[in-house]
């Protein structure tokens, strides 16, 4: 109910007006179906305990967090249709992998923006790459301590077998986000929602 009362304000606060425009609508749907090829790169080292990189600090960026919502939302389904995830995990899934990354992502870009000076590189290196490790940490951490809680593992095990491997995936995460973004912003600032022309390049 948490995820789906999400997905909902998600709509209602969407700006649909962007789909107006075709090409923002089909950089929308590549971006879904792009991440939903990346999520299906996973691993998983015991029953329940997948792991993949997230490209959700991406989306929140390209599109704002209403979409970022809504079009992960899209992936997720996908992933647990013709994948082997339980649907009585979905909302978990939803809430852990979808409304925290993207929550922390734009806390991220938004405390940057007001305490951070106006800088193309202060965008790159820390809403985005830095915005990608925080969320993917945060995603590791979170899950840990739910899954223990939970009683699904020992916390023991979670720690060796589980938490390192999200550590490892910290910086391959935030690596890919800010190379992405650095593309995105130099040859198509147009597909990046939250990046100002006026703020990071004027007079710069």
């Amino acid at each position: 109910m948490l995820f789906l009362s999400a997905l909902m304000w998600a709509a209602i606060k969407a700006p649909w007006w962007h789909l107006s425009d075709n090409e923002d609508t089909h950089v929308l749907l590549a971006t879904c179906v792009a991440l939903l090829l990346l999520w299906a790169m996973k691993a998983g080292v015991a029953p329940g305990l997948d792991l993949h990189l997230l490209g959700v600090t991406l989306a929140t960026l390209m599109f704002g967090w209403q979409f970022a919502v809504l079009a992960v939302g899209v992936v997720l389904l996908g992933t647990t249709f013709y994948g082997n995830v339980s649907w009585l995990s979905f909302g978990w899934n939803g809430l852990l992998l979808i409304c925290l990354p993207v929550l922390v992502s734009w806390f991220v870009l938004r405390i940057s923006e007001r305490r951070l000076p106006g800088n193309f590189f202060i965008y790159i290196f820390v809403a985005a790459f830095f915005g990608a490790a925080l969320a993917m940490l945060s995603v590791g951490m979170v899950s840990t301590m739910l899954l223990w809680a939970l009683g699904a593992y020992p916390w023991q095990r979670l720690m060796e077998h589980y938490t390192v491997y999200y550590v490892l995936l910290v910086f391959p995460e935030a690596f890919l986000t800010g190379a992405m973004m650095t593309i995105f912003v130099v040859y198509r600032p147009a597909w990046v929602a939250t990046f100002d022309d006026h703020r990071y390049l004027t007079n710069r």
